[in-house]
C-alpha cells in the first residue's frame, strides 16, 4: 500500500547511508514555477539524485520482499466489511478482491515498461511530463504531497484508532462502539505522536517501522490459519463459505461493484512505487516483472485467505456491520473479549506502523515538492541538529488532522481514490502516448497493449463512478486540482522562456537539441542509452 511506501527498508546499511533529501527523492525538477524567489538557486537544482548512483543489491526474491512489504497494510483490516456491504454476497465479494489484485498487477507490468524505458525518471512525475508535459506532472505532485498522502494518513490513523478504541472498550460479544468524536480524538492523538517522533529522531522512525512489519504479518498469519482451522474442522461452516446461494441476491450493479473494487484497491495500494526502487534491482528488465508476477498473486492469496478465514467464524451480517472486522472474529473464534482484544493489538500495532511508514514517505514528498518548487518553499528545510524535515512532517501531520474532523472512513477513502486514480490512469495511457509520439524509445520490456487498455478503462470507469456516488468527496479533490492548475498558471504567467522553454524541465535535462542545416530540430535522447543499458544489466 501508499502507506508502506519507504524504500529504505531494503537494506539496513543501505538505509544509514541515505540523507534525508534523497529519502524518497521522486527527482522532481525544476519546473518554471518555483515559488522560491531566488531562480539562481533555484536553477541549480536539476532532475537527478544530486548523488553516486545506487548499486544494484535488490535481486529476485528482494524485489518480491519489497512488493509484498509495499502492499501489505492496513487496508485489510479495514476493507472486508465495506466490499461485503456493497456487494451483499460472500462469492462476489472473493472475486472482487482477486479482481482488485489483478488490476494492479495489470497497473504495475505497464509501470515497468516506463520504469526501464525511463530509467532514471520520478515514477508518475517523470512519465506523466514526458507524455503531456509540465502541468500534469505538477498537479500529479501538488495532488500527492497536499491530498492523497494525508488522506492515506486520515484513512490509517482512524483504522489504528478504531481498533484501539475497541480494545480499550470492548465487549464480551465485541459490540462495544466508542463515539465518533472518541474515535477521531484518538485518531489525531495518534498522528501527533507520529509526528513528534519523526521530528525528533528519523532513525528511531524507522526503526519502528521495519518492527512494525512484524506485527503485520503475524496478524495475517494467525487470522489465516485460525480460519482454516475453521474450515477443516467446521462442515457447517464450509458448508456457509462455499455456498452459491448467495450468488443470486448479489448486487452486481456498476455502482455497487465500482465501490467494491475501489475499496479493494485501498488494500493493494503500493503496486505503483516499486519503480522507485528501480536502479536498485540486478537485471531489472527480468527481475522487475518477474517480482511483480509472484508477488502480487502472493498478496491476493493472503488477502483471500484473510477473507475466508473472517467468514469462516463471522456471519455476512457481522462482517458488514463491523468497522473492525479484525476483532468481532477474535472475539467469536475464542469466545471472548480477550480473543478482539489480542488481534485489536496487532492490527493497531500494524496500522501504526503502516501509518510511521506514510508519514515518512509523504513527509519526504512534501520536502522534495518544496525543494524543487512544487510547494511553498517555506515546507523545505532540516532541523539544524536532529536532520529531519520537521516542516514537511509537521504540514503533513496538520493537514492529516484537518481530513481527519469532517470525514469518515468511506469519505476519506473516496477522497484519496479519486485524485490518485485520475494519475494512474493518465500514467499508464502515457504507455500508449510514448508509444506513439517516441516510437524509437528503447523499451526493454514491452507489456501486452491489451492491458493497457484495460486498466485505462477500468480506471476512468471507477474514478466517474466514483464522481457520482462519493460526489461531496470527488468535488472536494477537484477543487484542489483546480487551486493547484491556478497555481501553476499563476507562478508561469510572465515567464520568459529559456533556451529549449518549450520544452519541460524533464525532457531538457534528457534530450540534446542538435539544429541541423535545413533548419529542423534533430533531438536525440539520452533515454535510448540509458534504456539499453539496463536492457544489458
Amino acid at each position: 500500500m501508499l502507506n508502506n511506501m519507504s524504500l529504505l527498508s531494503v537494506k539496513d546499511d543501505d538505509a544509514d547511508r541515505i540523507s534525508v533529501d534523497n529519502d524518497l527523492d521522486f527527482e522532481m525538477g525544476k519546473l518554471n514555477t518555483s515559488f522560491d524567489e531566488n531562480e539562481e538557486e533555484a536553477d541549480a537544482i536539476d532532475f537527478s539524485t544530486g548523488g553516486e548512483s545506487s548499486s544494484r543489491t535488490i535481486n529476485l526474491f528482494g524485489g518480491v520482499s519489497l512488493v509484498v512489504g509495499l502492499m501489505i497494510g492496513s487496508g485489510i483490516f479495514a476493507s472486508p466489511g465495506s466490499i461485503l456491504s456493497e456487494v451483499e454476497s460472500i462469492g462476489v465479494s472473493l472475486v472482487v478482491w482477486m479482481m482488485g489484485g489483478l488490476l494492479a498487477m495489470a497497473g504495475a507490468l505497464c509501470y515497468v515498461e516506463l520504469g526501464t524505458s525511463i530509467p532514471k525518471g520520478g515514477g508518475e512525475y517523470a512519465y506523466l511530463e514526458l507524455a503531456y508535459g509540465p502541468l500534469a506532472s505538477f498537479l500529479f505532485t501538488f495532488t500527492a504531497a497536499l491530498i492523497a498522502r494525508p488522506a492515506s494518513n486520515s484513512i490509517i490513523a482512524i483504522v489504528c484508532s478504531e481498533y484501539i478504541s475497541k480494545a480499550i472498550w470492548a465487549a464480551d460479544d465485541g459490540s462495544d462502539v466508542p463515539s465518533v468524536l472518541i474515535v477521531k480524538g484518538i485518531a489525531i492523538a495518534i498522528l501527533l505522536a507520529v509526528c513528534i517522533l519523526q521530528c525528533v529522531d528519523g532513525n528511531l522512525a524507522m526503526s519502528v517501522m521495519k518492527s512494525t512489519t512484524v506485527a503485520k504479518l503475524l496478524a495475517i498469519a494467525i487470522i489465516s490459519l485460525s480460519g482454516l482451522w475453521v474450515l477443516v474442522t467446521s462442515s457447517e461452516r464450509r458448508n456457509v463459505v462455499f455456498s452459491t446461494k448467495d450468488w443470486s441476491d448479489a448486487d452486481i450493479s456498476p455502482t455497487a461493484l465500482s465501490n467494491a473494487v475501489v475499496a479493494s484497491l485501498w488494500a493493494y495500494d503500493g503496486w505503483n512505487n516499486l519503480n522507485y526502487a528501480l536502479e536498485e534491482f540486478q537485471n531489472p528488465t527480468r527481475n522487475l516483472p518477474l517480482a511483480i508476477l509472484i508477488a502480487i498473486p502472493l498478496v491476493i492469496t493472503c488477502y483471500l485467505l484473510v477473507n475466508v478465514a473472517y467468514l469462516a467464524v463471522l456471519n455476512v451480517a457481522e462482517i458488514m456491520g463491523s468497522e473492525t472486522v479484525g476483532v468481532s472474529y477474535g472475539t467469536k473464534l475464542v469466545g471472548h473479549s480477550w480473543g478482539g482484544t489480542l488481534v485489536c493489538l496487532f492490527v493497531a500495532v500494524s496500522a501504526f506502523g503502516a501509518l510511521n511508514g506514510s508519514m515518512i514517505g509523504g513527509s519526504r514528498l512534501t520536502h522534495v515538492a518544496a525543494r524543487d518548487g512544487m510547494a511553498p518553499r517555506f515546507l523545505y528545510g532540516l532541523h539544524p541538529t536532529r536532520h529531519t524535515p520537521y516542516k514537511a512532517i509537521i504540514a503533513q501531520s496538520m493537514l492529516s488532522c484537518l481530513y481527519i474532523l469532517p470525514g469518515d472512513f468511506e469519505q476519506l477513502l473516496a477522497f484519496f481514490s479519486f485524485g490518485m486514480w485520475i494519475f494512474y490512469a493518465l500514467t499508464v495511457m502515457s504507455v500508449s502516448v510514448l508509444r506513439r509520439n517516441r516510437p524509437n524509445m528503447v523499451r526493454p520490456f514491452r507489456v501486452w497493449t491489451p492491458l493497457v487498455w484495460i486498466f485505462t478503462l477500468v480506471a476512468w470507469f471507477l474514478v466517474i463512478n466514483l464522481l457520482v456516488s462519493r460526489t461531496k468527496a470527488c468535488v472536494a479533490c477537484l477543487v484542489f486540482l483546480a487551486v493547484g492548475a491556478g497555481v501553476y498558471g499563476f507562478k508561469s504567467y510572465g515567464n520568459t522562456p529559456s533556451a529549449g522553454g518549450d520544452r519541460s524541465p524533464f525532457i531538457r535535462s534528457y534530450t540534446k537539441v542538435h539544429q541541423q542545416p535545413d533548419g529542423d530540430d534533430e533531438v536525440e535522447t539520452e533515454l535510448e542509452l540509458e534504456a539499453s543499458q539496463i536492457h544489458e544489466a
